[in-house]
């Protein structure tokens, strides 16, 4: 008698059981995976030299350029395009420029590619070689003075960057 029991109860159940249609639309996303940031680009040192505090006696004055290259490598086939993003402090004197943080006042950093210069929030894209799988950032930067009389002292200036990849 208890084996018949749940038989029964399972059977009386059967009538109430709904039954509905329905949808689950599931979505997501496949990306190429990123590129390699190249050693010499990580926390990478650039020597801007010296300057001498008359040269940036008048305003929007500044030293010499000094070129250097950014590069990211290891790219996965397929993609076309890096993007490296600025960020940083801005100068007081010129939002387009980076604030100094050593002992010298009336100086920034002007980073660019000669005919753009590249501020806080500011992107500069490359085109990824399919043969080389690489991407490379063509940079220069001086010690600038937006409104001149820039004192003597040390100059440091910090740019963060992000990578993103299409």
């Amino acid at each position: 008698m208890k084996l018949s029991l749940p038989i029964i109860i399972l059977i009386s159940m059967l009538p109430y059981t709904a039954f509905a249609d329905g949808t689950l639309n599931i979505s997501g996303k496949v990306v190429a995976s990123a590129c390699t940031v190249d050693v010499n680009t990580v926390d990478r040192t650039i020597d801007l030299g010296s300057i001498q505090s008359f040269d940036l006696r008048s305003p929007t004055s500044g030293g010499e350029w000094v070129d250097f290259t950014l590069e990211v490598n290891q790219c996965p086939a397929g993609l076309n395009f890096a993007t490296a993003k600025f960020s940083g402090d801005p100068d007081s004197n010129d939002v387009t420029t980076y604030k100094n943080t050593g002992t010298s006042t009336g100086a920034s950093l002007q980073l660019g590619a000669r005919t753009t210069i590249y501020g806080n929030g500011t992107s500069m894209k490359s085109s990824v070689d399919p043969s080389t799988h690489k991407a490379t950032f063509p940079l220069s930067a001086r010690i600038y003075s937006a409104k001149g009389n820039a004192t003597s002292g040390t100059f440091h200036s910090v740019v963060n960057l992000t990578f993103t990849y299409q």
